[in-house]
């Protein structure tokens, strides 16, 4: 199922929306940016964490969650990645490609 959703998000990123011409295309590389922001932001919030922040022994988002100095980045991390999936929905919709089903039932053959 996750490898079928990937090749249909991959699909619909490479292709053309409908309706939204040019426009499509821009807003699927701001998704695209917006993942790709996103991890980077996760990925080195850790390097602004004080001393005592362990990045073994916590995880990503109790750097985003304390009270420290450093947490915005891990916030921003969480902010770009929830609008670039927001964003991704929205594409795949004006795509008209089908929905993900949430609980899905394998096939028996």
């Amino acid at each position: 199922m996750a490898r079928t959703w990937m090749r249909q998000t991959t699909r619909v990123l490479a292709s053309e929306p409908k309706s939204k011409g040019a426009m499509g295309r821009s807003c699927a590389a701001l998704v695209l940016s917006g993942l790709l922001a996103s991890v980077s932001a996760l990925a080195s919030a850790p390097a602004l964490m004080p001393p005592s922040y362990s990045w073994i022994a916590n995880t990503a988002s109790a750097s985003g969650a304390q009270a420290l100095s450093g947490t915005w980045l891990a916030r921003l991390g969480f902010l770009l990645f929830g609008l670039s999936v927001l964003m991704l929905v929205e594409l795949r919709a004006v795509a008209g490609a089908a929905p993900v089903p949430v609980c899905a039932q394998p096939s028996v053959r």
